[in-house]
């Protein structure tokens, strides 16, 4: 799902159906919730993923509040799927942009709010300055960046915007993983007049605010392993990832296009490893310098280790 980058950076690449609104996001964000209400976490992960993915075509600046609530119910998610590793990294945004996962009216379970109520997310080294678009601006996280800092082993959202407040492109990015076309050699660029910098963030209590109350019935997610259509058996240990290529028990998937990423990841949700899945996106967002290695790891040993079949609040 998406969350982890989910699938997510290759699709960026592909023709947009249209401009996706920030109403509409707030839209499909209300509906994850209600998701979660009704305790479905398929749906809730099904949503998230889309919209995720989607978020390559908006036509607008994503404001911090709004990018900060979409953080803290995609941690929620991946908390109730027991990937804690991956709701820590998105709940560490919500407090990048927002200064507290309790953006929103998003609610978790009681440990969630105790674990990551508040954060203080690592600072990464400086990447040197940016380099916009000729009287544009580029935007991490809904804010303008002149020299190329970020937080690490964090999620963010990039976007470059033209002279005259386009948006020219959407990306999600992997901790201080700038791509190349945003880093200049240059002094930091001037920020076009036209441009208003979102308020300073409130300074993050030193204790996590006091949760809702925890819900007594547990969100459910039914993805069966190993259904029909599934090539390889559950927790598959003849496993091999290299380069562009990735081979389970003797089936073999390369990667030449966004739909080759596209249709293995389909494949992976399809044997219900949403797990893997979202290592493998990782994988591929990530370069040599920005621990492609660590992440093609990882999605191995997800991939052979068992995925949770029951997903309670902890």
């Amino acid at each position: 799902m998406i969350v982890a980058l989910a699938g997510v950076a290759h699709a960026q690449d592909e023709v947009c159906p249209g401009v996706l609104s920030l109403g509409e996001v707030d839209q499909v964000l209300t509906a994850i919730e209600s998701s979660l209400d009704a305790l479905d976490g398929d749906r809730a992960e099904r949503m998230l993923d889309e919209v995720a993915g989607f978020v390559r075509c908006l036509g607008e600046v994503m404001p911090p509040p709004q990018l900060g609530r979409f953080a803290a119910i995609s941690s929620v998610v991946t908390y109730y799927a027991q990937d804690f590793e991956e709701s820590r990294r998105w709940a560490m945004l919500a407090v990048v942009t927002t200064g507290s996962t309790t953006a929103g009216s998003v609610s978790g379970p009681t440990r969630w709010w105790e674990e990551f109520g508040a954060l203080s997310p690592p600072p990464g080294d400086p990447q040197g300055v940016a380099f916009p678009p000729k009287g544009g601006l580029v935007v991490l996280d809904g804010r303008a960046l002149t020299s190329l800092e970020a937080a690490s082993a964090t999620p963010h959202l990039l976007q470059l915007v033209d002279r005259k407040g386009r948006v020219l492109s959407t990306r999600w990015m992997d901790g201080v993983a700038f791509p190349e076309d945003v880093i200049g050699d240059e002094g930091p660029p001037e920020l076009p007049r036209w441009w208003v910098e979102p308020p300073s963030l409130l300074v993050v209590d030193a204790a996590p605010a006091a949760p809702p109350p925890a819900a007594a019935a547990e969100v459910v997610f039914d993805g069966v392993v190993s259904t029909e259509g599934c090539p390889f058996s559950p927790d598959p240990q003849d496993v091999h990832a290299r380069g562009r290529r990735v081979t389970i028990e003797g089936h073999t998937w390369s990667f030449k296009s966004d739909q080759d990423v596209t249709g293995f990841r389909d494949v992976l949700r399809t044997c219900g490893e949403f797990r893997a899945a979202r290592r493998f996106a990782r994988w591929q967002v990530a370069s040599p310098f920005s621990g492609a290695r660590a992440h093609r790891v990882a999605f191995v040993e997800a991939l052979q280790t068992a995925e949770p079949r029951t997903r309670k609040n902890r």
